[in-house]
């Protein structure tokens, strides 16, 4: 292949957009087969996804939400299961009918049945005799913690959906950076989120790929586009670790360079370093005190911090499986360089 061939291919990293496609999504198979088994159950099981921004969150919602997986992961007739996806940061301030009307519409498409007018009592008869016809309904809602800053809503409406779920072939999968007992710790929150709702969840964290899954991440999409990157799978994964979006974000820039035939590898971090810059911006400003001077330590190779933190950085994916350094270099040197 000439270098004018080479230099057309179409890059097939997605790094700013929630992966959509089956074929560009890596990993997470028993995640998703956990939630596709407690949501095919009789007794149907809701679920709570928490992972830090930019792990996936949203890519694995897309992927919930796609008929091949389904069929890959659903035993019984697919067609008997309608899922829903919610991104709650579109509803700022929405009252509950506005959300019980935007789910019978999705619902209806499927279904046939109409919801007359939103309202609890309303929405209930709805469900009632769209499950009642052998649908059951699975209700995704991604940015879930969003809801904290709704003044609509309030313990009252998680009882109800919670009561849903208890009496008919309902389930909710929600997806969350912030984990609930963390809302629980704030006063202003704690009387929302006491909600027996959220006891009878099923909590997954989402945290790094598998290295099998981020080595094919790298591999694949490269070689279907015709510039193999192969030989730079270890600096890849030595420099994004096992976090998808970092993957995703250095193999796009090395797959540029490649095509360029300019594989250096100092342009390469320096352009990665701006890439990741906001991200990175992102992951120390939502970090408490403690968490920050233990990232200073960390940086500075003394590796002596409490436990409680570490465990929240293993939660948030910020160090290596291991637990022993920073995931990633060019996030060690944003510290240094911002403190």
């Amino acid at each position: 292949m000439g270098a004018s061939q080479v230099s057309k291919m179409e890059n097939p990293y997605i790094t700013r957009t929630p992966v959509k496609d089956p074929e560009g999504f890596y990993g997470r198979e028993g995640i998703m087969k956990r939630i596709f088994e407690d949501t095919a159950r009789k007794q149907m099981q809701s679920h709570c996804i928490i992972g830090e921004r930019r792990i996936g969150k949203t890519s694995l919602l897309n992927q919930l939400l796609t008929r091949d997986v389904k069929k890959k992961y659903i035993d019984a007739n697919i067609e008997s299961f309608v899922f829903v996806g919610t991104d709650v940061t579109l509803f700022p301030n929405a009252p509950p009918a506005a959300f019980f009307d935007e789910w019978a519409k999705a619902v209806s498409k499927t279904s046939g049945t109409v919801l007359t007018e939103p309202g609890y009592m309303n929405f209930r008869t709805f469900v009632r005799d769209v499950t009642e016809t052998g649908l059951k309904i699975i209700i995704l809602l991604d940015e879930f913690e969003a809801t904290a800053s709704n003044k609509n809503i309030d313990r009252g409406f998680f009882e109800f959906i919670r009561a849903l779920t208890q009496n008919y072939d309902i389930s909710f999968i929600l997806f969350s950076r912030t984990p609930l007992q963390h809302l629980l710790r704030e006063e202003k929150f704690r009387s929302t989120f006491s909600s027996p709702f959220f006891n009878a969840l099923n909590i997954s964290y989402l945290k790094f790929l598998e290295e099998s899954e981020a080595k094919r991440l790298v591999i694949e999409p490269s070689r279907r586009a015709g510039v193999d990157l192969v030989d730079h799978v270890d600096f890849i994964l030595e420099q994004a670790y096992y976090h998808p979006f970092l993957l995703q974000t250095l193999s796009s820039i090395v797959f540029n360079h490649k095509r360029s035939s300019d594989i250096n590898q100092e342009k390469i971090l320096k352009e990665f370093a701006d890439q990741t810059e906001e991200f990175f911006s992102y992951l120390w400003q939502h970090s408490d005190s403690s968490e920050k001077e233990a990232l200073k330590k960390l940086a500075s190779y003394d590796y002596d911090i409490p436990k409680p933190v570490s465990d929240n950085f293993d939660r948030r994916s910020l160090l290596t499986e291991d637990r022993t350094r920073i995931f990633c270099p060019s996030f060690e040197a944003f510290i240094k360089e911002h403190t």
